[in-house]
């Protein structure tokens, strides 16, 4: 009420009560004026395909539908054909391909839908391996809990695909001759999940790999040699036994992500802070007091730091 009193006695009152009158006008507009359009993204995230169907009408609309980022299942031969008689691309998505084979007829046409895709074999049956010959796109290949023994010739076909730029493998049996891998220089980003108790001395002989992924196994240590992988740009090394990270790490010109969580680290190298991370990982608990001091600085100033 003061205020109302002041504004209307002031010399300036007129123009005041302009302001205030276009200020109440634009928020009026705001609240009752039309919702804003919803990002196309939004229908193209779904967990599987059949949460996709009720929105078919909306992507039917659309110019060019995109299927972006979405896990997608194929159970049986239906699901395929289902998927396949949708129109448009697939970006970026995971199609997972249970235990069961897949013609070369339905793969050919899968493939034609445009990349990048990750393929994922799930307690599969690899004969379905063979009939990928025409990869036109960045594919990722990941195979859970398929019990590989090793490296076989048809995956080894699949991997001289020069747009075959991911693997992973994830079971709990060793696979024999994973040093195969060294041999296909295409593969820019490595996972393996296999229980390892040394780091393979092989990977250090992929100098173009810019992401692995090293999580989910027993490994004490890292080799000083790491520091020759110059195009590394994302090391994952979540739930092992390492309890020391190797000065040398800090030669790796390019890396950027870096995750220690589930480790047993005290102490990191003080040339870590010659890193141009955006994000580190670590159990910062575990950290000395003298560390946690010496670092703080270096902590902050990161994007993303987690602990």
């Amino acid at each position: 009420i003061c205020g109302l009193i002041w504004l209307i006695q002031s010399e300036y009152s007129y123009f005041l009560l302009i302001a205030l009158t276009i200020y109440l006008l634009y928020r009026f507009a705001v609240l009752v004026g039309p919702d804003e359009p919803k990002s196309t993204s939004q229908y193209f995230t779904d967990s599987n395909l059949k949460s996709i169907e009720p929105k078919l009408e909306t992507i039917k609309e659309m110019d060019n539908p995109i299927y972006s980022k979405s896990t997608i299942t194929f159970s049986n031969l239906n699901d395929v054909d289902n998927f396949l008689n949708y129109q448009g691309y697939i970006y970026g998505s995971v199609l997972i391909i249970n235990n069961y084979d897949i013609d070369k007829e339905r793969i050919d046409a899968i493939l034609k839908k445009n990349s990048p895709i990750i393929f994922q074999f799930d307690n599969c049956q690899l004969t379905t391996i063979k009939h990928f010959s025409k990869i036109s796109a960045f594919t990722t290949f990941e195979f859970i809990n398929c019990n590989l023994t090793n490296i076989n010739t048809d995956i080894q076909e699949l991997l001289k695909n020069e747009n075959v730029f991911g693997l992973s493998i994830q079971q709990s049996e060793r696979v024999n001759n994973l040093d195969i891998l060294a041999n296909f220089p295409n593969l820019t980003s490595l996972t393996l999940k296999l229980g390892l108790e040394k780091f393979p001395k092989f990977i250090l002989e992929m100098e173009k790999i810019e992401s692995l992924d090293l999580s989910d196994n027993l490994l004490t240590k890292l080799p000083n040699e790491i520091k020759f992988l110059i195009h590394l740009q994302a090391l994952h090394l979540t739930n092992n036994l390492i309890v020391e990270i190797p000065e040398e790490i800090a030669e790796i010109p390019k890396l950027q992500s870096l995750n220690l969580e589930g480790n047993i680290i005290e102490t990191l190298p003080k040339e870590i802070i010659k890193l141009k991370l955006n994000s580190l990982y670590i159990n910062h608990k575990d950290l000395s007091l003298q560390d946690k001091e010496y670092f703080h600085e270096y902590f902050e100033s990161l994007k993303y730091f987690g602990y």
